[in-house]
């Protein structure tokens, strides 16, 4: 059986609108949120993640801690409220973290950013951190060491110069260092390079992880064929326990994955 994740709500209303991946916290933003967390629940996603995966990378560009505090309350309600209208409740919710964008040289500052972001998700009840997109060993050890508790990990693989899935700066198994003793529950592949195969990225990302994979691939084609293609991925990876979307995702993508994977488990 495996755990079904929504299609990553932010980059889904960019793909659909060609807005920011993340907006100011208005009311009328996080009510379609809300609409849309909504429609993941119903389509049979039982694992959200909150609309807070640009805080990293505004904060780094001046967002004030205060605002970004604001922005995780709305985002939370908006999940809540959502549950509330569908009468399903998530299993899980995750508080979505993204890089800052900052270069290597401003890693102290970085630092600050995660330390900050993981006090305040620290005060979210029912609510765990997973990182996401992050195409960098380095940043994601800075992640890792600054945020007391992570749960889940989602890497995006890139075209190495022999074609293979690699990270910025290094193979994928640079990310067994900054893993280990850290007590990450999981971790997956996400919004891999459009060059970069997911399932190879999955096999790549297996020889350096033995724990639970999940896999949460982009999705610019039909809904059937996209999730034919995540299980074919997922069922070659045993240890794959999670499955879901990002960019392009919506709910009709996750339908049609839920739907197929209650097949399967029949």
């Amino acid at each position: 059986m495996r755990q079904q994740l929504d299609g990553g709500m932010g980059l889904w209303e960019r793909s659909r609108s060609q807005a920011r991946a993340a907006v100011d916290p208005a009311v009328g933003e996080w009510e379609r949120r809300r609409s849309l967390h909504a429609a993941y629940l119903r389509a049979g996603a039982r694992e959200l993640r909150l609309a807070t995966f640009a805080l990293p990378s505004r904060l780094a560009g001046g967002l004030p801690r205060e605002a970004a505090a604001v922005w995780i309350d709305r985002a939370f309600a908006a999940v809540r409220l959502a549950e509330e209208e569908t009468a399903l409740r998530a299993e899980r919710l995750y508080l979505s973290l993204g890089p800052t964008g900052l270069a290597r040289g401003e890693s102290d500052r970085a630092g600050e950013i995660y330390a900050a972001l993981g006090q305040l998700a620290s005060g979210l009840p029912g609510a765990a951190i997973v990182l996401e997109s992050f195409r960098g060993a380095d940043e994601l050890a800075l992640a890792l060491e600054r945020i007391p508790v992570v749960a889940g990990v989602l890497v995006a693989p890139l075209a190495g110069d022999d074609g293979e899935p690699a990270l910025q700066d290094g193979p994928l198994d640079r990310l067994a260092g900054p893993l280990a003793g850290r007590g990450v529950e999981w971790v997956g592949v996400g919004c891999a390079d459009r060059g970069v195969e997911f399932v190879r990225g999955l096999h790549h990302l297996a020889r350096s992880w033995d724990g639970p994979l999940a896999l949460a691939p982009p999705c610019f084609e039909d809904g059937a064929r996209w999730a034919e293609r995540v299980l074919a991925a997922a069922g070659s990876e045993p240890r794959c326990t999670r499955i879901g979307g990002c960019c392009g995702t919506g709910p009709a993508h996750i339908f049609a994955l839920a739907r197929q994977v209650r097949a399967e488990d029949a």
